[in-house]
C-alpha cells in the first residue's frame, strides 16, 4: 500500500504532462470531392469523394491524411503550417500541368498547410508557362 501511495504523485505527473500535449495539438476532419485524379507526395490517386483528418501541433506541423470512403488511411503527409490562410478557409489547392494534379496546400481553419515536394510537384513548377492551380473546395469540416 505504500509503495501505491509513492507512485500517486508521479502517476499525477504523467497525466498531467499527457492532458497538456493532447491540448497542445487540434484536430479537423473534412469531405472533400475531387473531380480528377490527383497526386499526394508521389502517389496518385482517381477522382472520388475523401475524407481528410488534419492533427496539428503547436511544433508547426501538421499530420495530413487523406481517408477513403470507408475510413482507412490511404496516404500520410506532413506538412508544414505557415501563417494565416490566403484562400478561403476550407480548400485544396492542386497544381496543374497537362493532365497532371499535385496537391500542394490545404487552407483551413486560418492557416495554410504547405505539402511536402515531391519530385512530381518539382517537375510541375519548373515547366514553364504551363502551370495552372485549382482550388477544390472542402464540403464539410468538423
Amino acid at each position: 500500500m505504500k509503495k501505491f501511495i509513492q507512485a500517486i504523485p508521479f502517476l499525477s505527473l504523467i497525466i498531467l504532462l499527457g492532458a497538456a500535449a493532447a491540448s497542445a495539438q487540434s484536430s479537423i476532419r473534412g469531405k472533400v470531392e475531387i473531380p480528377f485524379d490527383f497526386s499526394v507526395s508521389g502517389k496518385t490517386f482517381d477522382a472520388g469523394s475523401y475524407g481528410i483528418r488534419i492533427l496539428r501541433t503547436t511544433a508547426g506541423s501538421a499530420a495530413v491524411t487523406l481517408v477513403d470512403n470507408n475510413g482507412h488511411a490511404l496516404k500520410t503527409v506532413v506538412g508544414m503550417v505557415r501563417g494565416e490562410a490566403t484562400l478561403d478557409d476550407g480548400q485544396l489547392l492542386f497544381d496543374r500541368s497537362g493532365d497532371d494534379r499535385v496537391l500542394r496546400q490545404i487552407a483551413i481553419r486560418g492557416s495554410n498547410i504547405a505539402i511536402p515536394v515531391s519530385r512530381e510537384r518539382r517537375r510541375l513548377t519548373t515547366t514553364v508557362g504551363s502551370n495552372e492551380s485549382i482550388a477544390v473546395p472542402i464540403a464539410s469540416i468538423n
